[in-house]
């Protein structure tokens, strides 16, 4: 016990992982737990909508939210969107198939449909 406290090295870091317990690499500090409430969810539907995100864009979308969550809280959380998508998508019976989307409506107006879909009221 007393040698260590002579030796004048810091302790190892927790796990003897060097980025710390909760495995974060520097710079990627989140500000707070993001609270996935209708306008994040609406936030990041309009951003998905349509698209293939790949693997490299979930920081630049986790950047994009005030609260600053990783990279695989947005991973995972697409993933649970996905899902739900899929299961209600075989609830009603619809083929899978590529959106096309009709003349005059607008991105809110589908991630409004969608977040009634999943359940959010907006009133």
């Amino acid at each position: 016990m007393a040698a260590a406290s002579g030796s004048g090295a810091p302790p190892p870091p927790p796990n003897n992982n060097p980025f710390g317990f909760l495995n974060q690499r520097p710079g990627t500090t989140r500000v707070s737990k993001i609270k996935w409430e209708v306008h994040n969810d609406r936030k990041l539907m309009l951003i998905i909508m349509g698209r293939d995100i790949q693997p490299n864009e979930f920081q630049a979308i986790a950047n994009s939210f005030p609260e600053r969550p990783t990279a695989k809280a947005i991973q995972e959380r697409i993933a649970k969107l996905r899902r739900l998508q899929n299961a209600e998508r075989d609830r009603m019976q619809l083929a899978q198939a590529p959106m096309e989307v009709p003349e005059g409506i607008s991105d809110e107006d589908r991630a409004a449909a969608a977040m009634a879909a999943l359940g959010h009221n907006f009133g």
